[in-house]
């Protein structure tokens, strides 16, 4: 079972229209300049799956504002993490997922979890 796709919106520097980040089964890093993404990717992670409950909270440092925007201005914002999982060898599919049933035109099973919040400006 492997990371497949992380898809971030709205989170730190991911803008509104979503950005996917595309894995493969074996190892990954993140390569990048300072500023493009890496640390927030990694964050974003820890949102959805940090043992810590402190670190699964979204915060506001967490909601992406576009360089000409006001932050004080904007009411109403979603936020999404979104992953998918692929699982490359059925042979060492978690218990969990032992019983599930899907249909798919790859015949390939995926699991998706994913995180949505609302950042709403109080008045």
């Amino acid at each position: 079972m492997y990371i497949e796709s992380l898809t971030l919106r709205n989170f730190r520097c991911f803008g509104g229209d979503g950005t996917r980040i595309s894995f493969r089964p074996g190892i990954t890093a993140f390569v990048g300049d300072n500023g493009s993404g890496k640390t927030a990717a990694l964050d974003a992670l820890k949102r959805l799956f940090s043992p810590s409950p402190s670190e699964r909270l979204l915060r506001r440092s967490d909601v992406y504002f576009g360089s000409t925007e006001d932050s004080q201005q904007v009411t109403d914002r979603e936020v999404v993490i979104d992953v998918v999982f692929g699982i490359s060898d059925q042979e060492d599919l978690p218990y969990v997922f032992k019983d599930i049933f899907f249909n798919s035109s790859d015949k390939s099973l995926k699991v998706r979890v994913m995180l949505e919040g609302q950042y709403r400006e109080f008045e």
